[in-house]
């Protein structure tokens, strides 16, 4: 079942034009919910909202809130993504953390131990806990 679904999209996936099968690719590495500047951000396509849309009316991505974008299920996602070699993701990953570096935390620590980056990621992921506990979120015993 999940190969039908892999070779449907990359059917799908390899009439793209050049760029915007890129911009799709690197939609794969975004948080499951992104910003249009998020994605501008890592492509050459240099707009904005246009890149966004074009995935949006090539029926891969959905509109999450008023500037949020989302795949339009994670199978589609995955199967996008699985495409890509390991060095490339991490690749994006890397380039993703750069953009995401000034934005919460929480968006930047997973990106940061996937781009292998681990003692930015534990560093982080210590910031998190600090901060939760600074909440009073304490852990079960």
């Amino acid at each position: 079942m999940l190969e039908g679904v892999i070779a449907a999209v990359a059917d799908v996936v390899d009439r793209l034009a050049p760029a915007l099968r890129d911009a799709l690719e690197w939609a794969t590495v975004l948080p499951a919910v992104f910003t249009g500047q998020e994605l501008a951000a890592l492509t050459d396509t240099g707009t904005v909202g246009g890149v966004a849309e074009s995935l949006h009316r090539a029926g891969f991505l959905t509109s999450a809130d008023a500037d949020g974008w989302t795949f339009v299920h994670e199978l589609v996602r995955d199967a996008i993504y699985r495409a890509l070699h390991e060095g490339d993701r991490v690749r994006r990953r890397a380039a993703l953390a750069d953009v995401l570096a000034t934005g919460p935390l929480a968006r930047l620590a997973p990106q940061l131990a996937s781009a292998h980056r681990w003692d930015d990621a534990a560093r982080a992921y210590l910031r998190l806990a600090d901060a939760a506990l600074a909440r009073g979120l304490r852990p079960s015993q």
